[in-house]
């Protein structure tokens, strides 16, 4: 069965590539890659808003560090890694952070998740967030982020459906 998207979004192409280089070297995000990547910011992935800035955030154990190096390197070499390797910030274990903040980088991956949708709860974060990072790119100004902080920490909060039934999601037909 063929994966529903919509059909007004191109495929993202890896990031650092010029969408013209893309077509002429292939260089776009393969289904494997995406699918697999999206399920995974569906797990674990964090879209956040603060004051000045949009994030994006995907954080793990310090044992994961060799998949979140490769698939930070399959996509292009978007972001930042930081390795907490330490136990002096007890309680939480040694890990390691993927961060990406920047404003092109942060509106590439509004590119990437309008094409490899996601599937839980965490689209209603994305798309709050989606909207605000539309909003600092057009405006240029992280001025623009205040208004976007309570919705999306509302989005977080979790809701027990209205009937009684599961959440809707529309990308499995339900």
């Amino acid at each position: 069965m063929a994966e529903k998207r919509r059909s007004d979004v191109e495929r993202p192409h890896l990031w650092g590539i010029k969408p013209g280089e893309a077509a002429e070297t292939g260089a776009y995000v393969s289904d494997e890659l995406g699918w697999w990547f999206t399920g995974l910011v569906d797990g674990e992935g964090c879209f956040s808003i603060s004051t000045n800035k949009a994030q994006f955030i995907v954080a793990m154990r310090l044992d994961d560090r060799p998949m979140i190096e490769r698939i930070r390197e399959d996509l292009g070499g978007i972001g930042s890694l930081y390795v907490k390797d330490k136990l002096a910030e007890a309680p939480r274990r040694p890990g390691i952070r993927w961060e990406v903040v920047k404003r092109d980088e942060v509106l590439w991956l509004t590119r990437f998740f309008d094409f490899f949708e996601l599937r839980s709860k965490k689209r209603r974060d994305y798309e709050i967030w989606r909207e605000a990072v539309i909003d600092w790119y057009c405006s240029g100004s992280p001025a623009v982020f205040e208004q976007y902080i309570v919705p999306i920490k509302q989005a977080r909060k979790y809701r027990e459906p209205d009937d009684g039934q599961a959440i809707s999601n529309p990308v499995f037909g339900i």
